[in-house]
């Protein structure tokens, strides 16, 4: 007999609770989804998204220069539990080493992506030199194209800094094309963070799709001089709940550095700072929907029967 004849959505949603497997609606099977919630269910599409300034993998330890290899290693394994915990589709990564003395020799972003759904990564290594590279960093499920490094313009005095982009597609939505990218801004001057935001700004806005904008800021909203909010102005980005105190990501300063910006086409279904210990910086994780413009522009999903426009 179909399950439908004899189990009700809310029992369903008690069995799954007492089975220890009330898992978030997305992970669901489209069958399990329609039953718990009906048809509407299956056609409400979401992607997850995570960012995280790895630190060189150091987890909560000093410099990765003083850690042993079964340190950086476990280290390393405890972030690829928490993304096979979490399930990310696009995961952008900051101080993400590309082999260094310092850490080990290891590829990081590959080994993340070892035995996980990410088949598509990018890496740019900002800082290169002998023996040494390390920068930003995309991971995805989803195709990445159209892809590109940029580093921005050397301050006297400061590490280099930049920033990774690409274009996906929105699953099931073939026309729905977006930018992702990952950035690092300046920790140390509000001066030369702005001037690469502006930088930022003015590599980005000619790729005029729909954005997704994570990763470490070094600054929070409320400042005056924030190159955050002048990238979220100049993009038409938004944040979420962007004046919350209670969403620090920097433990060691109690202040809110990384974030995830995304443009009107997308709407917050969900975010959550994770307290993982896996970084000085604690990852953000969301949950994003295409917004009701943006469903009626572009329909329902690729071969699903959900409606249209």
């Amino acid at each position: 007999m179909p399950a439908e004849r004899w189990l009700s959505p809310a029992l369903l949603g008690l069995l799954l609770a007492v089975a220890g497997c009330a898992a978030p609606e997305r992970l669901l099977s489209p069958a399990v989804q329609a039953l718990a919630g009906g048809v509407e269910a299956d056609c409400r599409e979401s992607l997850r998204v995570m960012t995280l300034n790895l630190a060189h993998g150091r987890g909560q330890g000093l410099h990765q220069a003083l850690q042993t290899a079964e340190v950086r290693s476990r280290n390393l394994k405890r972030v690829r539990a928490l993304l096979a915990r979490e399930a990310p589709d696009l995961v952008a990564v900051q101080e993400v080493d590309a082999p260094s003395f310092w850490s080990g020799g290891i590829d990081q972003l590959n080994f993340l992506g070892q035995d996980l759904q990410f088949r598509h990564y990018l890496h740019g290594a900002h800082v290169q030199a002998p023996g040494l590279a390390y920068g930003n960093g995309l991971l995805a499920t989803l195709a990445l194209d159209d892809s590109r490094v940029v580093t921005f313009a050397p301050a006297t005095g400061h590490p280099a800094k930049g920033f990774v982009a690409a274009r996906f597609r929105w699953p099931r939505r073939p026309g729905l094309e977006l930018d992702l990218a990952s950035v690092h801004l300046n920790p140390l001057s509000a001066q030369v963070r702005r001037a690469q935001a502006r930088e930022l700004v003015r590599a980005l806005a000619p790729r005029q799709r729909p954005l997704i904008l994570m990763g470490d800021f070094n600054t929070d909203w409320q400042r005056p001089d924030s190159a955050l909010r002048l990238i979220a102005v100049e993009l038409g980005l938004r944040a979420y709940q962007p004046e919350a105190e209670e969403l620090n990501s920097f433990p060691r300063l109690g202040r809110r550095l990384d974030w995830v910006l995304v443009s009107p086409e997308l709407e917050f279904l969900d975010y959550r700072v994770l307290d993982a210990g896996v970084s000085d910086h604690r990852p953000v994780v969301a949950d994003l929907g295409l917004s009701s413009e943006a469903e009626a522009l572009f329909g329902g999903p690729e071969g699903s029967g959900c409606p249209g426009p």
